[in-house]
């Protein structure tokens, strides 16, 4: 062999012997670091805890101070054999872990071979305790572990087949929600499958884990796991029996609203199926995380209205979830509406410029308990805006009301206000920089809010310049004012005006003829309904002129005119008893846009005569061409519009129901009172606040007070709500309202004697399904038993 070739295998073994003498010297030295660092971090003081501080904050990490406080423990004797050897800090603390006979065989073990390993030594605790435990003890030791790895592997295995079922149940109720009705039935087989194999796996995990469904509500203030788990119970079992139709199940205070005490439907939840499965598959909602105002809170704040006009604002105000303490208004007419539509307002005729004692004491009244106790004002609002109306009656300036409202502001220390006005007043600079300092010097944060109506689906147009437009003061205390966030409608609510006004201006119109032919539907319908039906389609999309479309204004347009601006405009003049006016007194009025002083008439020979005021409607010409182009002709005024058989004029009268819908008033406000002339509803509507407007700062304000997020694209967030303002007891009154809440669950889910068929929630109008008139006869039955009282009679009526 070459020489060269022997040399180098020898010089390659010298390098890899020094290479691991070097590696055993440098563990060994890591080892006499290891016990150093013991030393200093015990030191020779027994009371070193009070150097444990020093040493963190000297730099020393938390770990090596707890992994190195145990080697102080290891015999003189002892550490000198580790420190020859070379260990690692693992294997140190398997060894300060061990037993005696196991540190024995350790020290054994690395005098023999000069290294000890962590599984050395963890062999070495288990041959220690197979000779302290006998044989048989080993084996049963084994023996439980390997049952406990059965019971793991089938855990997981159910584990698994209730999440992945769950989920694959979940994604089929996703798509039936999204297909149309007529397309559901085919996805109900799957469904009723999935739902049987997803409930397979439920009852093999959480056997007798789910209660009865009448206690969902009182589980959920003990355990929110177990009322989970009765919803999915019951949720699987309706869907794998196919307990449904078009709809999937859902159970809520629309099933036994009838069984439920006037004023406590709204604060009964809905239990849905799709939301329990979706909380057992462990999946995020569909449409993300956006908030719903389906359910609303059961403890809510208070709001007193200074100005409530017809209610508008306060209408807005109670949907959001405000408890109306008091309104006031200073029009008999105005307040009797109110009280005919709530009567739980507190509605009171009082002027709060020139009767303000009597409207403090009202309200100081209102907000005291049962027990004699005083309780918080949240929000006072008001409408502060200038009143055209056919009587001479003298209205207050919006800077007098303000001025009275920072009096009342003064006295209670509401924690928010806004007051609605006109944007002419606010920009008035010189008093209302007056009184916004009045208002600041109260320690509230002022702000100025001017909405754009037709981004909260109200047609009127904020640009316009030559509208006074609606604008809202907005205050709150400084606290709470780095948390207020004035409404933002990031998705605009735009809708033609035909849209709008459909069902309040073409009540008559067919709208749903039918599955019939043609010649049928000519047969069926008259010839007026016929002719009504063209005259509504004209108005509402278009019509054909010489072979030309021409669109509807109706359709055309998305805003109007200001309707406190000119709409009811009157002059005045005076008139002879018995004598027609002259010529030329008619001419003055017809070019006078503005009412007028009564013009004294030039006395002649005898007794003067008897001078009778008159005033009329007189609109001035721009603003009435300005309506007329949009298809209204707001100097014609009736109380219905023209019904089947009458005479269609080509432009649209204004009619309270029509103003209702143009302001966003719901049609149910009923305004049928005493002496209630038709110039009067006119007036009130056209002043009426925007019950939406209200209910987005509303909102706001209430997410400013509770440290909410507030999101008014949110579904129902803007959703004008009758079931706030009925009359009645209410919940919330109660000394525990969650406790009196599942008890009505309860009481209300055990009405129903059958297997719910889950309709969807009823409109106020009557509902158009075929099963409605069953329906209904199911809730009159479900309502006798609630009437019973007794527990044990509701267990006899249930068996």
């Amino acid at each position: 062999m070459c020489p060269e070739k022997v040399n180098s295998r020898k010089k390659k073994k010298n390098t890899a012997s020094d290479a691991d003498k070097r590696v055993r010297d440098l563990l060994a030295e890591h080892t006499r670091s290891l016990f150093a660092l013991a030393d200093a971090v015990a030191g020779t003081d027994a009371r070193r805890s009070r150097h444990l501080p020093l040493q963190k904050s000297m730099g020393m990490p938390s770990e090596i101070i707890e992994a190195v406080s145990g080697l102080r423990k290891i015999p003189t004797a002892h550490r000198k054999l580790f420190e020859q050897g070379g260990v690692t800090l693992n294997a140190l603390q398997a060894y300060l872990g061990a037993g005696v006979q196991a540190r024995l065989q350790s020290l054994r073990h690395l005098a023999s071979h000069s290294m000890l390993e962590v599984k050395d030594v963890e062999f070495f605790i288990l041959d220690e305790e197979a000779r302290r435990t006998g044989r048989a003890s080993v084996l049963s030791a084994q023996a439980g572990k390997r049952i406990q790895s059965g019971f793991d592997s089938k855990a997981k295995a159910t584990r698994d087949g209730v999440t992945l079922s769950a989920t694959s149940l979940y994604g089929l109720m996703l798509e039936f929600e999204k297909l149309p009705v007529e397309k559901r039935p085919r996805l109900r087989e799957p469904i009723i499958q999935s739902a049987a194999t997803a409930k397979k796996y439920f009852d093999a995990a959480f056997k007798n884990a789910a209660k009865p469904m009448e206690d969902w509500l009182i589980l959920g203030r003990r355990d929110q796991l177990a009322q989970h788990l009765t919803g999915a119970a019951y949720a699987l079992e309706l869907l794998s029996e196919g307990r449904f139709g078009s709809k999937l199940p859902s159970v809520g205070p629309y099933n036994f609203f009838r069984s439920l005490p006037i004023g406590s439907w709204h604060s009964i939840p809905t239990w849905t199926a799709l939301h329990s499965i979706r909380c057992l598959a462990g999946a995020a909602p569909a449409n993300g995380t956006r908030r719903t105002y389906g359910v609303r809170p059961i403890s809510r704040p208070t709001a007193i209205d200074l100005s409530v006009g017809i209610g508008g604002q306060a209408l807005g105000i109670a949907s959001a979830g405000f408890i109306i303490k008091a309104v006031f208004d200073s029009d008999p007419k105005a307040i009797s509406i109110v009280h005919k539509n709530s009567t739980n307002w507190n509605a009171a005729a009082l002027d709060i410029v020139t009767q303000r004692a009597q409207v403090i004491s009202a309200i100081e009244l209102s907000l005291t308990t049962k027990d004699g106790e005083k309780s918080g004002l949240d929000v006072l609002t008001g409408s502060f805006r200038e009143r055209q109306r056919f009587t001479r009656s003298t209205g207050h300036q919006p800077s007098e009301m303000f001025d009275a409202a920072s009096v009342i502001v003064e006295r209670f220390r509401p924690k928010a206000f806004f007051f609605e006005t006109s944007k002419k007043v606010l920009s008035d600079s010189h008093p209302m920089n007056r009184i916004i300092g009045t208002y600041n010097a109260l320690g509230y944060n002022v702000q100025i809010f001017e909405p754009k109506l037709s981004d909260f689906g109200i047609p009127q147009d904020r640009d316009d310049e030559s509208d006074p437009g609606t604008s809202y003061l907005v205050g709150i205390v400084r606290d709470l004012a780095p948390a207020l966030q004035l409404p933002v409608i990031r998705r605009p609510k735009l809708k033609a005006i035909a849209d709008i006004i459909d069902y309040a201006a073409f009540p008559y119109r067919t709208r749903k003829p039918g599955l019939l032919s043609v010649e049928k539907k000519q047969k069926t319908i008259s010839s007026s309904q016929r002719k009504y039906d063209a005259w509504a389609f004209e108005r509402l999309h278009a019509k054909v002129e010489f072979g030309e479309t021409m669109p509807s204004p109706l359709r055309k347009f998305v805003t109007l005119p200001d309707f406190a601006d000119g709409v009811n405009s009157y002059v005045t003049h005076n008139k002879m008893a018995g004598e027609v006016p002259k010529a030329n007194q008619d001419e003055a009025i017809e070019e006078a846009d503005a009412p007028v002083e009564d013009v004294p008439i030039k006395r002649g020979r005898g007794r003067p005569k008897k001078l009778i005021p008159n005033r009329e409607l007189k609109v001035p010409l721009h603003i009435e061409r300005r309506w007329s182009k949009r298809g209204f002709d707001i100097t014609a005024r009736a109380g219905n519009i023209p019904e089947v058989g009458d005479g269609l004029p080509d432009l649209l009268p204004l009619t309270p129901q029509i103003l209702k819908a143009l302001r966003g008033i719901p049609s149910y406000w009923n305004m049928d009172i005493e002496s209630y002339e038709l110039h009067e509803q006119i007036e009130h509507l056209c002043e009426a606040a925007p019950p939406v407007v209200a209910l987005a700062i509303a909102r706001s304000i209430q997410a400013a007070l509770t440290g909410d997020v507030v999101d008014l694209d949110a579904q129902n967030a803007l959703e004008i709500n009758p079931a706030w303002i009925r009359p009645g007891p209410r919940v919330e009154s109660a000394a525990d309202p969650g406790a009196l809440v599942a008890e009505l669950w309860k009481k209300g889910f055990r009405s129903l004697s059958l297997p719910p068929k889950l309709p969807g929630p009823p409109t106020i109008y009557g509902a158009d399904d075929d099963d409605d008139d069953d329906w209904r006869n199911q809730l009159d039955a479900s309502a006798k038993i609630w009437t019973q009282g007794e527990e044990e009679d509701l267990d006899e009526d249930a068996a």
